[in-house]
Formats: C-alpha cells, sequence, structure tokens
C-alpha cells in the first residue's frame, strides 16, 4: 500500500454505490417529475432494498426489516402524540438524537434502524395540528 491511500472495500463500495442507486434514482426522477410523494415511496422502498444486502440469513434479515419497521412505527407515534407538548418533545427528540449517536457502539443493526426512527419522529412531529 502506498503512503497515504486507505485500503478500499470492494464489498463496502458496492453496497454504498447500490444503496445510493436504490434511494438517489427514484429520487432525482421524483424530482424531476414533481412528483413527490411517489419519490417518497419509492426512496423507502429502496431503503428497504438495503436489508436485502445485509450479511446473514433470510431470517436474519427480515428480523431486521421487522425490528425497523417497529421503530419506525414507534418514532410516528412519539412524534405525532408529543407534537403540541414543547416539554416533552424536545427532551424526547434530544434523547433520541443521543440514543442514534451511541448505537455505532453496538454494530449496524441499530444506527439504521435508529435513524430511521429519529426521522420518523421528526416528520410526525412536524405534522400540523387540526384547527
Amino acid at each position: 500500500m502506498a503512503a497515504g491511500r486507505l485500503p478500499i472495500d470492494a464489498a463496502q463500495f458496492r453496497r454504498g454505490a447500490q444503496f445510493l442507486i436504490n434511494i438517489g434514482t427514484p429520487l432525482v426522477v421524483g424530482a424531476v417529475r414533481g412528483e413527490s410523494q411517489a419519490a417518497l415511496a419509492a426512496v423507502i422502498v429502496g431503503m428497504a432494498f438495503g436489508f436485502a444486502d445485509s450479511d446473514g440469513p433470510l431470517r436474519s434479515r427480515l428480523r431486521i426489516l421487522v425490528l425497523d419497521a417497529i421503530c419506525i412505527a414507534a418514532g410516528t407515534a412519539l412524534g405525532f402524540l408529543s407534537r403540541n407538548n414543547d416539554a416533552v418533545l424536545w427532551p424526547l427528540f434530544v434523547a433520541i438524537a443521543f440514543a442514534v449517536g451511541l448505537a455505532p457502539r453496538t454494530g449496524r443493526v441499530f444506527p439504521l434502524t435508529g435513524r430511521h426512527a429519529a426521522m420518523a419522529f421528526t416528520v410526525a412531529a412536524a405534522i400540523p395540528a387540526a384547527v
């Protein structure tokens, strides 16, 4: 290895490129066509394809997918229920952000599912209350 050069892991590069294509392509196409809702649905499907490239048997990958769905649902519920109460919303947001920041210490699964839960929380918290 030459001085100053980092070794490139081909499997990691392939996974990153595949994930970028799975998410970036529908996002760009939806943006160009002005179909943001269709693009959002396609991006979510593209994110799900990222689980198919995980190591391990199918059962393990499905377990991660179910865990991710549960985390997204929990984040959505917490965000939606706390959206009108700043005294609850902000401490929850800080706790979720802190937990996601510590998640890489546990491996690959919890950072992934935690980020999705944090995104769901943020989006649901921004839903306006009915007038």
